[in-house]
């Protein structure tokens, strides 16, 4: 099982929870942003248990599509369906609402608010970005 446990003083209160590395040890990221936004107020065992399973997920996904396959495939694909979104002549709140689906997507509960997309600045900057047209 690929977890460490954030306790150093230098990382933030808020950040300071089981989290799910690659073999190499680097931040599975989009676990990490779904733990973070899904499961701060949970105990860290209930987050560990959890993760547990994304982490099979994630090792599944690297022996189909290589290394960091699932969170490169999710960038990509989350990327260009903003490109697709954010490329239309006129975006509409419909546009935004669709951007915002992809918070739910996968999760089964009600996005973020746009207080915790904060901690995300590239998230941040996509949403700005949508939301400036």
């Amino acid at each position: 099982m690929a977890f460490l446990q954030l306790s150093d003083p230098l990382v933030p209160p808020h950040l300071r929870s089981p989290t799910l590395v690659s073999e190499a040890g680097v931040p599975r990221y989009w676990a990490n942003i779904w733990s973070i936004v899904s499961m701060g107020h949970l105990a860290a065992s209930t987050q560990t248990g959890k993760l547990r399973y994304i982490e099979d997920l994630y090792q599944h996904a690297d022996r189909l599509l290589g290394p960091s396959g699932l969170d490169d495939a999710l960038a990509d694909a989350l990327e260009s369906w903003f490109v697709s979104i954010r490329n239309r002549p006129r975006i509409t709140r419909a546009d935004e609402l669709r951007w915002h689906a992809k918070g739910t997507f996968g999760r089964g509960d009600d996005a973020a608010p746009l207080s915790e997309v904060d901690r995300f600045p590239r998230a941040n900057d996509l949403h700005v970005q949508i939301c400036a047209r």
